[in-house]
């Protein structure tokens, strides 16, 4: 061959080379881990390749830099790796540089270390939030909140989990075992999805700090506890694929915390260590093979746990031995114990044909499906949050404050509900669940700050932004996609919980088309959802055609029944209100319930109709005539936003048509008027309504019919 040809192929050949083995960074680099004096790093190469990460408070001057710990990224690990930064100043900005076989990356950051633990900072913000990237949810993978978060000025974000979804991509089909995080290589891709850098999560990852905690989605499967084979391999690949803090038992989980300045973060592993929720339900597996069989509800306080021994000792002791002003605890699902009325009043549902099957936003489900569901929170572990609350009162521990995620929608509670101040911040790019919404239509009032109640417009999805103002106080924000509060509350100093804790719920009882004559009974569970004993004191309020009785867990009238009565830890009290009309119409009442949970009394609206029954001339005793109608269900049924209701007469009558929530709030009246005999369509617009179930009542002189009407939006 001629030279110079052997000479032009050699250059070829050295060019290609070049190009074919340039190595780039294909995810991060992620910063965590970041403390007062160091920082952490997670970088993935496309190949082989030496990393070190350089830091330098001047982004254009990298000759004094601080320099990282070495990483060799291999195929063994998919080539992902750490990198940890020691020696940096407190509360200091920081720019970074990735270097990558000694060929400098961009400038990137800055990003800003934590101040001194126990220092005082001036005015601070950080953002949490949870569920992103299910690619089984058409607005997933928009990532539209993800630019407020990054002009929000944060010093960091904590993602409480279901961050990517891995069990909806790789599980096999019918759900079945082995799930995502046993087949080899899927964790690996399940981190590659967290840091794609086409999702506009990435534009934070340089600037904002992440601490992550993963729930079930992103653990090894919906609604997963400890029993999982091989569950340390997600917590193997989180050590390995996140850049978390040090974890205090990794044999154990990924519960962890962290200092910034006066705030301290308790980090929780809801899903490692937790017990089945199904053994909060005795007698699960006879209902799973013959559903016709009631399910039940009765956790045993000494096998039934959340966290096992260890992680629960370890938050009581770092809340006791915590100097910091504010203590969040951290949480993946809602702690709310007053989500425990919405497993009971499931379960009494049951086989009732109004109410069982539930429609929700998420589909149709059983009433004992729904409550299995409400099972999987804090309330399914009535015995581990009565721990944590009695534990923080007896010790007098002030300002701890509760963030919590996994229930797609967004709502506060000052403590009146929670052990603590609540504040759940549930869905960042998910279809909103509107899990308030729904137990607030069956009259289930446990989230008494604002938020996304039923009856509100915006379920759009959003992240929670705490401002920290010093010792002085702590708010909280959460801002949807188009930067709208739908909530804000504040929390001063010196808040402590009472040990006395008791949920009223339904807090509305609604009996309908009851005949004259007849008997209907709502029950009514007045449940100890706190660590020391309930004291049923009063009951009062309720005259006739209402009155209250006990009730036995078979809903049978209890005869031994009478006041004062002691709920133990975990229990319940039913009570039922009872309905007897003597005559046709409408009635309404308020039952007061007292107790000595300080927050005192609740009031149960109780609304009864009754209806089919003539009515006698007491001159001649003769049955005078009734005029008599038909309401027909609505069309088109569910409906958004408008639907139209039709009814006849056999006679002009004076009607009204009134729209009622399921609380018995009177919501719209579509006629109020004399109307012919014969047929009428009435027009129902509900654009102004959240999404739920309404009823809609007929009712004239000696008459009333009442429909249910489902809103959709």
């Amino acid at each position: 061959m001629h030279r110079r040809y052997r000479s032009a192929l050699l250059l070829l050949a050295v060019l290609l080379a070049g190009t074919t083995l340039a190595v780039e960074v294909t995810h991060g680099p992620v910063i965590g881990g970041v403390t007062d004096e160091q920082a952490r790093f997670v970088v993935r190469t496309d190949t082989e390749a030496t990393v070190t990460v350089e830091l330098s408070t001047d982004a254009g001057d990298f000759s004094a830099a601080i320099v990282s710990t070495t990483l060799e990224t291999d195929a063994g690990s998919d080539y992902f790796g750490t990198l940890d930064v020691v020696g940096l100043a407190p509360a200091t900005p920081y720019f970074f540089r990735v270097i990558v076989d000694a060929v400098p990356g961009e400038v990137q950051g800055p990003f800003e270390t934590y101040p001194v633990p126990g220092t005082t900072p001036g005015s601070f913000s950080f953002g949490f939030g949870s569920c992103q990237q299910a690619i089984t949810d058409d607005i997933s993978f928009d990532g539209a909140i993800w630019p407020l978060v990054d002009a929000a000025g944060l010093k960091f974000f904590v993602h409480t989990g279901d961050w990517g979804y891995p069990d909806y991509v790789w599980e096999v089909p019918n759900g079945f075992p082995p799930y995502f995080h046993q087949i080899p290589g899927q964790l690996e891709d399940s981190y590659k999805v967290r840091y794609d850098p086409e999702y506009p999560m990435h534009e934070i990852f340089d600037t904002v700090p992440i601490d992550y905690v993963y729930d079930d989605h992103d653990y090894t499967h919906n609604n997963s506890d400890g029993s999982y084979e091989d569950k340390m391999l997600s917590v193997e690949a989180y050590m390995d694929y996140f850049p978390g803090y040090a974890l205090p038992r990794p044999d154990l989980g990924i519960y962890h915390s962290f200092v910034y300045g006066n705030c301290e973060f308790f980090v929780l592993d809801n899903r490692t260590l937790r017990d089945p929720n199904i053994f909060a339900f005795p007698n699960f597996m006879e209902w799973l093979a013959d559903p016709s069989v009631p399910l039940y509800y009765a956790p045993d306080p000494a096998t039934h746990r959340l966290w096992g021994e260890e992680q629960l000792a370890w938050l009581l002791d770092g809340l006791s031995g915590s100097t910091a002003t504010w203590k969040f605890v951290v949480s993946t699902m809602p702690w709310n114990p007053g989500h425990r009325a919405g497993v009971e009043l499931a379960l009494a549902l049951q086989g009732n044909p109004d109410f069982d099957p539930i429609d929700t936003p998420s589909g149709q489900f059983t009433a004992a499906e729904v409550a299995v569901e409400f099972s999987d929170g804090g309330a399914g572990f009535p015995f581990d949050m009565a721990a944590v609350r009695g534990h923080v009162a007896d010790h007098g521990i002030e300002n701890v404050i509760l963030l919590s995620g996994d229930s797609h929608t967004a709502c506060l509670d000052s403590g009146a509900n929670s052990p603590m101040p609540e504040w759940m911040a549930g869905g960042l790019d998910r279809t909103n669940g509107q899990i308030v919404a729904l137990q607030e239509q069956f009259g289930i009032f446990t989230w008494d700050g604002p938020g996304q109640h039923f009856g509100q417009d915006n379920f759009d999805e959003h992240y929670g932004k705490v401002i920290v103002d010093g010792d002085e106080s702590v708010t909280i924000e959460i801002y949807d996609t188009e930067g709208t509060i739908i909530a804000t509350d504040t929390v001063a100093p010196g808040f402590v919980p009472s040990p006395v804790n008791a949920t009223v719920a339904p807090q509305g009882a609604l009996l309908e088309d009851v005949p004259v004559g007849g008997l209907g009974v709502w029950p009514v569970f007045v449940t100890n959802t706190g660590r020391d004993a309930v004291s049923l004191l009063g009951l009062g309020g309720l005259e006739p055609p209402f009155e209250v009785v006990g009730l036995t867990p078979a809903f049978e009238v209890d005869p031994g029944f009478s006041l004062p009565a002691v709920i133990e830890q975990g229990q319940k009290q039913i009570l039922g209100v009872v309905f007897t009309p003597a005559a046709q119409g409408v009635y309404q009442d308020t039952l007061g319930v007292v107790t000595n949970d300080p927050d005192g009394p609740v009031g149960v609206v109780c609304v009864g109709t009754s209806s089919t029954v003539s009515i006698e001339d007491p001159g001649s005793g003769a049955d005078l005539p009734t005029p008599e109608l038909t309401l027909l269900q609505n069309t088109p049924n569910p409906f958004n936003p408008a639907t139209t209701v039709q009814f006849a007469l056999t006679e002009a009558s004076h009607v009204r048509l009134e729209v009622f929530d399921l609380r018995g709030r009177l919501v719209r009246t579509l006629a109020d008027q004399v109307f012919a005999a014969g047929g009428h369509v009435v027009a129902f617009d509900g654009r102004d309504l959240a999404s739920g179930t309404y009823m809609c009542r007929l009712e004239g002189e000696g008459f009333a019919r009442s429909i249910k009407m489902s809103l959709v939006k």
